[in-house]
């Protein structure tokens, strides 16, 4: 703050996005069929269907949208309309806008439905009842199941079987490493690698589930080691790094085509504090 540089620090975010570290090993790697080791579960929406007069159409709908209702991805206003006949017949306790009680009646109405998310429902429904003219508007509120969006770390399958000893190989070119370390008979085939860059050991056990035959992460803890020779998983360690410096290179060559006009680079004085001997 005292130099007047303004600083952003994505940190792990940066780990996990589309176009991230992780994103960046598997391309270095030559990945295929790549997809989240952890998977994340989107927000959970619900589908909101309204039955609504034409005249009140544009009325309701601005209300919904105004309380956070119609959003699909960067789309906003949106919903789906059919026609229909609606019918009613009101007891001697209504007081209906549209006919008369205790009479049956058939009203032409829109079936309208939003996808609202589910923190936003309760807000969306109190705008549906207040700009819709009925007594008791009818609607429907269906729980949609969650998507799944994202997550951590990535899985891929190599393009033909190699040896772990050629993975970690692979792994050291790649990355730039002065080092690796790996866990495991140097002889075993892979064909499914699991990535997370940094500190990553907590996600060894998404490897192990996952049935990938080596996992691949900057760093992980003594006995993290253990548990990989004991589930029968390789485990290459490259550092920590290594397995995301060669992202920053990559995001600073990609900010410089996005932003031609500003001089973009790598940090120049940035090394490994751990050195060998």
């Amino acid at each position: 703050m005292r130099a007047g540089i303004a600083v952003y620090s994505p940190h792990t975010a940066f780990d996990n996005c589309t176009g991230g570290i992780n994103d960046g090993l598997a391309a270095r790697f030559g990945l295929k069929d790549i997809r989240p080791l952890r998977p994340r579960d989107s927000t959970a929406d619900c589908k909101l269907v309204a039955f609504v007069p034409e005249q009140d159409l544009i009325r309701v709908s601005e209300a919904v949208f105004a309380a956070g209702g119609g959003v699909i991805g960067n789309y906003e206003q949106c919903s789906f309309r059919s026609s229909g006949t609606g019918t009613f017949f009101g007891t001697s306790g209504t007081n209906p806008v549209v006919g008369q009680r205790r009479r049956s009646e058939e009203v032409s109405e829109l079936r309208v439905e939003y996808i609202v998310p589910e923190c936003r429902l309760s807000a969306t429904v109190a705008a549906l009842r207040a700009a819709h003219r009925y007594e008791e508007p009818a609607f429907d509120i269906y729980p949609l199941k969650p998507k799944r969006s994202g997550g951590e770390g990535r899985i891929g399958e190599l393009a033909a079987p190699i040896r772990l000893k050629d993975v970690a190989d692979l792994v050291k070119r790649t990355c730039r490493a002065d080092a690796v370390q790996f866990v495991g008979d140097p002889a075993r085939p892979v064909s499914l690698v699991a990535i997370a860059c940094g500190a990553a050991g907590e996600l060894l056990n998404d490897a192990i589930r996952a049935k990938a035959d080596v996992f691949v992460t900057g760093e992980v803890r003594f006995h993290d080691c253990l548990t990989a020779e004991a589930a029968g998983i390789g485990l290459v360690l490259p550092g920590h790094y290594a397995s995301e410096r060669p992202a920053v290179e990559d995001l600073a060559e990609r900010l410089k085509r996005d932003f031609p006009a500003a001089e973009v680079w790598a940090s120049r004085a940035e090394r490994d504090p751990l050195m060998s001997v």
